[in-house]
């Protein structure tokens, strides 16, 4: 009897998509209401799974500040118990999500320590369990703006690029310019203010975004957090800067199609504290026009998680399904791995209906269906499935529409009685219907031994995703394409030029680890290339650097491809081919000593100097 403080964690973290998120939460301690949550889907939505988004790794505090303190949703309360009743607690709400308790503290209510020291283990257990580390720049002497190679931020020593030299580029296309901006005091009102490169009364449109410091795993499931800025949030006024680190600005410049060619001036300037600063942005369109890459290239891509978890939310995750496909075909992106309905018989329309949007979106070239058969298969059987696809496959040859490609293995198993499985279920799939394709992603050399059951295989790192490993899968009857490679422009450009890749996808656009800006509540990091937000369909969505690394890659390849069609006529560009056929590397770990902006320098040089052009036009 007396007077209790009692602590409870309430909240399930959640795991790989998914957080639990019960709307209504009610807590009862003998008899007494202590906390009574409710909401809406938006007001959950912003309270829960966006409340991270804000804070900045360094600037606002270390990892056990920005995630690791708050976690477990704590509530508190004092209570009198009295007649030898004891404590009693009720958990209520909406669903069994609701009721979940994580851990229970009951102290006497003088008895504070007993909390504090709780708190106080959690910290210690939570640096026990992670470290972190950030870059360490030199100090800022004042206000500076400079114009740095675009993959090498994170590089404290990276020498910035001459700001009167003028990129080349051609209409249909885009480019990516990075920027870094510091300063030498603190200011959360900086102001930047773009003039888009113009000329002769022709704009370019210009998408200003800058980086969100956040805290990353170094590698897919390390305990080691490394600040970085790759998050890329839309505008920047005002700005916040420090001189603790820099300020990463990023400009998307479109170039239109029936851009002319010449000279277009434009600057990005900096104002704090009543200091300014100003980068010119000199962009030199030249008189062609680059193929199209050729390959069907781009990310795997599933519903934005939030979105799908409440009903009254279905026609904002229709209209963002739409605006992510009209994202990355707008970024040059070719291919994906998309999110689909089951092509049963209840679901086989919006099967077709779904295929339909992809077309009309741009995505004409084969599509990865990449959890059809792995749903399916367990639900209804071998036999049941291979009647599904053969309908899906027929009713979209009928409707003119996209050949789908069936993922059967997903880095499986290396043991021979899963290869004898695999055979038996693709031996069954392509009876039930002789024109479908089946595509497997393979991560290790053992799985060689499946290359005869399958039509394409997406090969990585662990397989092997050399020119020899390649040309190994074609000689087994298989298309080869890359798959997650950590430097997305090499593998989308370069890379994929020497090897002969006959495609490449990267994982994933949409697959945060339940919170979507904590890296530590999950087995492993966030994974995706489009960030949630609060509304569907942000005007300038934000997105990670990785994404239009990988478009930059789209536009390497491109003029590789020009140069190709340059060579047969003229010499030099003839001799240059040869030079990168000889030069560039076959393996992948060789690979990462490239530096594809020198690399696509030289091609874009030559053409101008093939075409002319007259300095200052």
């Amino acid at each position: 009897d007396g007077r209790w403080r009692i602590s409870l964690w309430l909240d399930d973290p959640g795991e790989w998509d998914a957080i639990p998120h019960p709307l209504a939460r009610v807590v009862r301690l003998n008899g007494h209401v202590v906390t009574d949550r409710r909401s809406d889907p938006a007001g959950w939505i912003a309270a829960r799974y966006l409340a991270g988004r804000a804070a900045e790794a360094v600037l606002d505090g270390d990892a056990w500040a920005l995630h690791g303190r708050g976690r477990g949703g704590r509530v508190d309360a004092t209570l009198e118990v009295r007649g030898g009743r004891g404590l009693t607690v009720e958990l209520d709400g909406d669903g069994f999500r609701a009721t979940h308790l994580a851990a229970l503290l009951a102290a006497p209510q003088d008895g504070t320590a007993a909390l504090a020291a709780v708190e106080r283990g959690r910290a210690e257990r939570f640096a026990a369990t992670w470290s972190e580390t950030a870059p360490a720049w030199p100090p800022a002497t004042g206000l500076a703006l400079q114009r740095i190679p675009f993959r090498q931020f994170l590089r404290t020593d990276t020498a910035p690029l001459d700001p009167d030299a003028p990129l080349l580029a051609a209409p249909g296309s885009a480019l990516t310019v990075d920027l870094l901006a510091s300063a030498a005091w603190p200011d959360r009102e900086a102001r930047l203010e773009v003039t888009p490169p113009e000329h002769a009364g022709v704009t370019l449109p210009v998408a200003l975004r800058h980086g969100h410091w956040r805290l990353r795993r170094d590698r897919d499931a390390s305990t080691l957090l490394v600040a970085d800025a790759r998050h890329l949030v839309a505008g920047g006024d005002p700005l916040r800067l420090d001189p603790r680190l820099p300020r990463r600005l990023v400009l998307r410049v479109e170039v239109p199609a029936a851009t002319p060619p010449g000279h277009y001036r434009g600057a990005l300037t900096l104002r704090s504290r009543g200091v300014a600063t100003t980068q010119p942005l000199l962009l030199e369109v030249l008189p062609l026009q680059l193929p199209g890459p050729g390959l069907p290239l781009g990310v795997y891509l599933g519903e934005a998680p939030h979105l799908t978890w409440f009903d009254p939310l279905a026609a904002a995750r229709a209209a963002q399904r739409q605006c992510d496909l009209d994202l990355l075909r707008g970024l040059g992106l070719t291919a994906l791995a998309p999110p689909l309905p089951l092509p049963d018989a209840r679901g086989r329309d919006a099967y077709q209906q779904r295929l339909r949007q992809l077309a009309a979106s741009g995505f004409g070239l084969p599509l990865l269906d990449y959890a059809t058969v792995k749903q399916l298969r367990y639900r209804d059987g071998a036999e049941a499935t291979a009647a599904s696809l053969a309908g899906a496959v027929a009713a979209a040859a009928a409707a003119g529409l996209p050949e789908p490609l069936w993922a059967v293995a997903d880095e499986p198993p290396t043991d021979a009685e899963y290869a004898a499985w695999l055979q038996a279920l693709t031996a069954t799939l392509r009876a039930g219907g002789p024109g479908i394709r089946l595509a497997g992603q393979l991560n290790h050399r053992r799985h060689a031994a499946l290359l005869p059951l399958l039509d394409v295989a997406l090969v990585n790192g662990g397989f092997g995703a050399d020119a020899d490993d390649l040309a190994a899968v074609r000689r087994a009857g298989a298309e080869p394409w890359l798959y997650n490679l950590p430097d997305h422009r090499l593998a989308a450009g370069f890379h994929a030029w020497r090897v002969g890749a006959a495609g490449y996808l990267q994982w994933h656009a949409r697959m945060p680890s339940a919170d979507p800006f904590d890296p530590t509540d999950g087995r492993e990091d966030d994974f995706q290339f489009l960030y949630p937000e609060a509304t569907a369909c942000s005007p300038l969505p934000d997105l990670d650097a990785g994404l239009l690394a990988l478009a930059e890659g789209i536009t390497d390849l491109r003029w590789l491809r020009w140069l190709q069609q340059a060579a047969p006529r003229e010499p030099r560009a003839a001799a240059l081919l040869a030079e990168l056929r000889a030069t560039l590397p076959g393996r992948w770990s060789d690979a990462a000593r490239l530096d594809p902006d020198r690399l696509r320098s030289r091609i874009t040089a030559l053409a101008r100097d093939l075409l002319s052009i007259p300095q200052g036009n």
